[in-house]
C-alpha cells in the first residue's frame, strides 16, 4: 500500500543509506520511507526524505536521492532507485522496479510504466511513454508524445562516448515493440517503427518503417 507525502519544511535529509538516519523534527508528521534488510548483510536501505513539490505518492523499498525534484501528482511504485540530479515534471507515474540515473530530465506527464532504465543525461519532452522493460542508455533526446514499446532498447552515445544527444526521437514517434535503435540515429516526427526492427540510420521523412534494418513501407495515414 502507497503513503503519500507533502512538501514539508520540517523535513531534515537522512545522512546515509546505512544505519544513521536524521530524524525528523517532533512537529513533522510525513512519511519520510521504510527500511528493509539488504540481502545477507545486517544493514538497511532508507527510502530518502523526498520534498520540493505538492503532492507525491511513494510505494517501499525505493532509493531516491534527497535533490530529487518533482512536480504535482508524482507517483513512484515500488523497489525503484533514483539517483541524484533528476528533475521530472508534473502528473509523471515511475512505476516498479525502475532504475533512474543521474543526470535525467523529463517534462510533463511522462509515464515509467516499469522495470524502465534509463542511463544518465538523458532528456525527456512531455508525453512521454516508456512501456515495461525500455532501455535508454546515456544522452538519449526524446522529444514530445513519443511512445515506446516493451523491451525497445536505444542506444545513446557512440563507442567513445563524444556525443550529445546523438540519439534522437522526434515528435509523435511510436517505436514498437522490441525495436533497437543504434547509437547516433536520429528519428524524426510522425514515425511509427514497426515491432522487432533495427533501425540503424536516420529517418528523415514520416512514415511506417519495419524490418531488420528498417525499410519504409508506406506514407504515414
Amino acid at each position: 500500500m502507497s503513503r503519500k507525502t507533502e512538501k514539508c519544511t520540517e523535513c531534515v535529509p537522512f545522512r546515509s543509506l546505512t544505519n544513521e538516519i536524521n530524524s525528523p523534527s517532533s512537529n513533522c508528521n510525513h512519511f519520510h520511507g521504510d527500511r528493509y534488510p539488504k540481502l545477507y548483510i545486517n544493514n538497511y536501505i532508507y527510502l530518502q526524505t523526498v520534498c520540493g513539490g505538492d503532492i507525491i505518492e511513494v510505494g517501499k523499498y525505493n532509493v531516491i536521492a534527497d535533490d530529487f525534484q518533482h512536480g504535482k501528482n508524482c507517483k513512484i511504485g515500488h523497489h525503484t532507485c533514483i539517483e541524484k540530479e533528476i528533475v521530472v515534471g508534473d502528473d509523471v507515474t515511475i512505476g516498479n522496479y525502475c532504475d533512474l540515473y543521474h543526470g535525467i530530465k523529463a517534462g510533463n506527464s511522462v509515464i515509467f510504466q516499469g522495470h524502465i532504465r534509463i542511463a544518465p543525461n538523458c532528456r525527456i519532452g512531455n508525453k512521454v511513454t516508456f512501456k515495461y522493460g525500455t532501455i535508454l542508455t546515456t544522452g538519449v533526446l526524446v522529444k514530445d508524445k513519443a511512445f515506446f514499446g516493451p523491451n525497445s532498447i536505444v542506444l545513446g552515445g557512440l563507442a567513445d562516448r563524444k556525443t550529445k544527444y546523438g540519439t534522437v526521437i522526434g515528435e509523435n514517434v511510436y517505436i514498437g515493440a522490441g525495436t533497437k535503435i543504434a547509437a547516433g540515429t536520429k528519428i524524426c516526427e510522425d514515425v511509427i517503427i514497426g515491432a522487432n526492427s533495427f533501425v540503424n540510420k536516420d529517418i528523415t521523412s514520416s512514415g511506417v518503417y519495419v524490418g531488420n534494418p528498417v525499410k519504409k513501407i508506406r506514407d504515414k495515414l
